[in-house]
């Protein structure tokens, strides 16, 4: 066979349907591509879809950027040589002032100090922190909730019992409590009386203090029920752990402790700090034995008995290099 194919006539011809002929004006803006080609024509393996593929390489952003990296190597440094060859910045100016677009802010905030600040100023916590909103039910007792959950999850009638006792006997504690400050409140009326819980209290910074009472007992802050300060020990406390008035009190020390044996003070013996007279110039005697009350006239002859006080004319063994206005020091 021939590679070339007969493209004789057939003897058939086409003859378009009457209402189908596309004319063509010379203002139509109608381009060939979109025409769609009949399904015969088209090339086997090509797209059927309508849309148009992309092509970055007619987009006008990227044929500026590839004209302007396009210059060659001799233009651009003729470029940069005739910028820098003006020699004036005035004129440097004016060549990038044309090249430069300024732009507009879209939103400035200036810097007023005279103006006035917000008066009001309002933050709101939204966020969720694990934590109910409800309102708080009434306080109750540790020792009570306890004892009741023990008194109910037991069966056995003694051990019953003895839960019950202990509540009985908490509970008439607390209503001794209750009733001796009653009672010392309308007794007392120059005595203020403190009371606060210390689980709805802040964090409190922590100390560290002893751990004992001034006998050597151990004590636990849990168990303090009542407190006494003296003004005369400010770093003592009494407690006691009941509410009896006819308990005795016990003391805790907040001092510094020192390590080691405690120093005695009455053992040391001091010697004194200048074993003989010390020697002045003659003028400053002369100066002490006029203002000296024990030389007036006015006393008995047996009191006005010159002192004798030694100067440094004197003395043989005073400082050399003090000055005759100055007290030497042997």
């Amino acid at each position: 066979m021939s590679n070339t194919e007969d493209f004789s006539d057939s003897g058939s011809e086409y003859q378009p349907i009457p209402g189908e002929i596309h004319t063509e004006s010379e203002t139509d803006t109608s381009c060939d591509e979109n025409i769609m080609m009949p399904s015969s024509l088209s090339e086997p393996g090509t797209s059927k879809s309508r849309k148009r593929s992309i092509n970055k390489e007619n987009w006008t952003v990227n044929k500026r950027k590839l004209l302007r990296n396009s210059g060659k190597e001799n233009e651009r440094q003729e470029m940069f040589e005739s910028f820098w060859n003006l020699k004036d910045f005035n004129q440097q100016n004016v060549f990038l002032y044309a090249l430069v677009q300024k732009a507009s802010v879209n939103r400035k905030r200036p810097k007023d100090l005279s103006r006035a600040g917000k008066n009001v100023s309002f933050k709101y916590f939204l966020k969720s922190h694990i934590m109910t909103q409800l309102a708080p039910h009434q306080d109750t007792c540790k020792t009570c909730d306890s004892l009741n959950f023990k008194i109910r999850g037991t069966d056995d009638e003694n051990v019953k019992k003895e839960f019950e006792v202990q509540k009985e006997l908490h509970q008439r504690k607390a209503d001794s409590a209750r009733e001796n400050l009653q009672i010392d409140a309308k007794k007392i009326n120059d005595a203020y009386v403190l009371t606060f819980d210390l689980q709805k209290a802040l964090a409190f910074p922590k100390l560290t203090t002893s751990k004992k009472t001034t006998c050597g007992y151990d004590f636990n802050w849990l168990n303090i029920r009542w407190l006494r300060f003296e003004r005369n020990h400010p770093l003592q406390f009494q407690f006691k752990e009941t509410l009896n008035a006819d308990m005795p009190f016990y003391k805790v020390d907040l001092s510094k402790k020192q390590q080691g044996r405690p120093a005695y003070l009455y053992n040391i013996q001091q010697g004194p700090l200048y074993p003989s007279r010390r020697p002045v110039t003659i003028a400053k005697k002369k100066d002490m034995l006029e203002s000296s009350p024990i030389h007036s006239t006015n006393l008995p002859s047996i009191l006005q008995k010159p002192v004798d006080i030694p100067t440094r004319s004197s003395t043989r063994n005073a400082d050399e290099r003090s000055s005759d206005d100055e007290i030497t020091y042997d």
